[in-house]
């Protein structure tokens, strides 16, 4: 339940941030430049247990990353991918990578 919860919280962010991008052409900086009016608020991280919002990197101007700190509550500065290790996969930020259409 709250990795989906997550994920929605995320796409909340990240449709915000590619409405920006075309309107701006590049995405923001801060989720800051998204509220008003892209976004009433920063939506809450519902996997984050002190109450954080999601959260948000620009990796460059044609690229950003917009993640939750997962159901095991840690921070993996956005780290999304899972990793296999042997037999077992390590699971990491719940979000998204989004880049600017070419």
């Amino acid at each position: 339940m709250l990795h989906q919860a997550a994920r929605q919280a995320a796409i909340q962010v990240v449709l915000a941030a590619q409405a920006y991008q075309r309107e701006n052409g590049t995405f923001p900086e801060n989720l800051q430049q998204l509220v008003p009016e892209f976004l009433e608020a920063i939506p809450l991280d519902p996997c984050d247990s002190a109450g954080g919002q999601v959260l948000y990197r620009r990796e460059s101007v044609t690229e950003a990353i917009v993640w939750s700190v997962g159901s095991d509550g840690i921070d993996d500065l956005g780290k999304l991918a899972a990793v296999e290790n042997g037999t077992s996969i390590k699971y990491f930020d719940v979000g998204f990578t989004i880049r600017k259409p070419e």
